[in-house]
């Protein structure tokens, strides 16, 4: 028992430690009084069809109405331009409950750059800046092989399997970032809430796709120290071959994403972005908006054939 509680005593002199180390003197008052700020997103892509924005605001973790719902401002007025110059204004989309802008209405094409500016009264306007990457040629496809055994997560797995890789080669002289999405068809069966009738019903999502590196899964990637290289990275296994003549509704596509949708994602996606116990500090979501947050960032999709 004595050594439980010298434990205990060790344990709170070290995270007591570890806190004074990384707390700052807060000021709560100006912190509960700060002046709420626009959050905007948008992400523009060529390859679809159309342009989605959502248009919302800050809310502080403390402080009056800290527990009510953000909902977004569509009151707004959100502005998209391809000099800085000329502006065309977006429409509120109320079935997605965000603006909207048709290719036809907003072409984006690669490698131009972009603006988009948004206000709305009682808060500080918002701006920002992006440029859609290229697609480049990667050379980008699937490679399968059948393994007797091998290590994943640590883990050996002496039955016989197939692994699959996805391997590109970095388009080489430029800043390159990547993943790898899956466009899926998801089918489900429901009732028919007016007759009973048990229907079938399906839909088409789009989703990034998380890659085996040095035992741990990764959904983007970086060319830093790889610059015009072989990327090759394990996407799963396979225990058993399906003979089954039934099509599989999917499709694979390489994601080409600028750097401000690249950070945006890391630091949601890698464990710094995420308040671990004693030993992190919480990190902020990047953000490239000016007097606001959010992200205004660009990509673009290749078929994998």
């Amino acid at each position: 028992m004595k050594s439980i509680k010298t434990s205990i005593l060790l344990f709170s002199l070290f995270a007591a430690v570890l806190l004074s180390s990384c707390i700052d003197p807060v000021d709560l008052g100006n912190q509960v009084n700060e002046k709420p700020q626009l959050v905007l997103y948008c992400r523009l892509c060529p390859q679809l069809d159309s342009t989605y924005i959502m248009l919302s605001h800050t809310q502080l973790l403390y402080g009056a109405g800290s527990h009510q719902e953000i909902t977004m401002l569509r009151d707004g007025v959100v502005e998209l331009s391809a000099d800085g110059v000329h502006w065309i204004q977006a429409t509120y989309y109320e079935p997605k409950d965000v603006f909207l802008l048709t290719r036809q209405e907003f072409p984006v094409e690669e490698g131009h750059t972009y603006h988009i500016r948004a206000s709305r009264a009682g808060y500080d306007d918002v701006s920002a800046v992006c440029t859609v990457p290229y697609s480049r040629p990667v050379d980008a496809h699937f490679d399968t092989l059948m393994v007797d055994h091998d290590t994943h997560y640590g883990e050996i797995l002496n039955e016989p399997h197939a692994d699959i890789y996805v391997q590109w080669r970095d388009f080489p002289g430029e800043e390159n970032y990547y993943a790898l999405v899956s466009h899926n068809k998801y089918t489900w069966y429901y009732d028919d809430p007016t007759t009973g009738e048990e229907l079938l019903s399906s839909d088409w999502n789009y989703n990034i796709y998380g890659l085996e590196e040095n035992d741990r899964s990764i959904q983007y990637f970086s060319d830093k120290d790889r610059d015009g290289q072989i990327m090759r990275f394990r996407k799963g296994l396979i225990f058993y071959w399906d003979d089954d003549d039934e099509e599989v509704q999917e499709q694979y596509y390489m994601m080409f994403l600028d750097k401000n949708c690249y950070q945006y994602e890391v630091t949601l996606s890698e464990e710094g972005g995420f308040f671990n116990g004693f030993l992190l500090e919480p990190m902020h979501t990047y953000s490239n908006i000016e007097h606001g947050f959010g992200l205004f960032g660009a990509f673009t999709l290749q078929e994998i054939p």
